[in-house]
């Protein structure tokens, strides 16, 4: 039986073996967890658009800084009668017919409460020069 001349540095590999793999496991997990997570969020909101859609005429999605995140040629048909235009990347507030409304928007959608839920009524301009709310 012989003994090995530095026995410490296989003991030494054989932690950093076992903490790497581990390492490499929690990289795993926490990966999947994301991925499911993300799944997860979208179905979800795809739920809650296609219930939105069942008792509103017109959803319509809008980025961090209140521009119309979709191309939907509902939402542009709704906006201005032609379903061909592109809207997406145009702020909301472009379609508002007054300046009070545009600034109650923002302030709702930006101010410190944007999470709190609730109603804002709105008039918003239509293309043939009427307004509707």
């Amino acid at each position: 039986l012989s003994v090995p001349p530095y026995p410490h540095y296989e003991i030494i590999l054989c932690v950093c073996t076992v903490g790497m793999s581990s390492l490499c496991s929690f990289v795993a997990h926490s990966q999947a967890r994301l991925v499911v997570g993300s799944k997860l969020l979208n179905s979800e909101m795809a739920a809650m658009r296609a219930l939105l859609l069942l008792v509103c005429d017109v959803v319509i999605e809008l980025d961090e800084e209140l521009r119309v995140a979709d191309d939907s040629p509902k939402t542009a048909a709704f906006l201005t009668l032609n379903p061909k235009t592109n809207i997406k990347g145009k702020p909301l507030q472009e379609y508002m017919l007054t300046d009070a409304d545009r600034k109650l928007f923002e302030e709702r959608m930006l101010g410190s409460n944007s999470a709190a839920p609730g109603a804002l009524h709105l008039k918003l301009n239509g293309s043939n020069g009427n307004s509707f709310s």
